[in-house]
């Protein structure tokens, strides 16, 4: 949120807060119907009794304001995590260390799960940054145990990964799994086998 009163952001957060007089930190969308008096998820009117507000497009590159604020949200979806990845570098890894902003950033993703496998560097870029930030922030971030932790985390993975792109390359054409099916790991590390379609498991191809 910027903090100048007439950013736009600072009076959507002032409109939000609205919406929350006990300052419990959560809102709910909701509309009661007058007649019945159930209650359903969705708002039309709000407290000023106007219409909703709505965030819409047009919107600028995604790297266009992020750093304008003290708190920023990266939201990507599939293939757009990757302008947020680049972001995230550059305040890890050179805005923090000048001091610049935003001081806190919050990355969120979504991605179908038979996509997951096409994005395997994300599994080391992101324990990579936290690693770095845990050392910009070694007071208050659960100093050097937690980051070598990590870095332990990353030398597994990139092993893994570079294990699995091994037995890829020695596949022959007749172990080409199934249309819908892909591969997927248990949070030990052990590899198993999904449909998405159907949403079965199973341990062997």
């Amino acid at each position: 949120v910027m903090p100048s009163p007439l950013a736009w952001t600072n009076k959507v957060a002032k409109y939000l807060s609205l919406l929350d007089p006990n300052k419990t930190g959560e809102v709910e969308l909701a509309t009661r119907n007058p007649t019945t008096g159930t209650t359903t998820l969705g708002k039309v009117i709000g407290p000023t009794g106007l219409p909703f507000f709505m965030v819409d497009a047009p919107h600028g590159a995604p790297s266009q304001h992020v750093f304008e604020y003290n708190t920023s949200i990266l939201v990507g979806a599939g293939i757009g995590v990757t302008p947020c990845a680049s972001i995230m570098k550059g305040v890890v890894n050179y805005r923090w260390k000048k001091g610049f902003s935003p001081h806190n950033l919050h990355f969120y993703w979504v991605a179908r799960l038979t996509d997951l496998t096409t994005f395997k560097w994300l599994l080391i870029t992101l324990p990579e940054l936290k690693a770095q930030q845990l050392v910009h922030n070694e007071y208050y971030g659960g100093g050097d145990t937690k980051r070598q932790e990590l870095l332990k985390r990353i030398s597994v993975l990139s092993k893994d990964m570079s294990t699995d792109e091994k037995i890829g390359g020695m596949c022959s054409a007749s172990s080409v799994l199934p249309p819908g099916w892909a591969k997927a790991r248990t949070p030990e590390g052990k590899l198993y086998y999904y449909n998405a379609g159907t949403s079965e498991t199973v341990w062997s191809p």
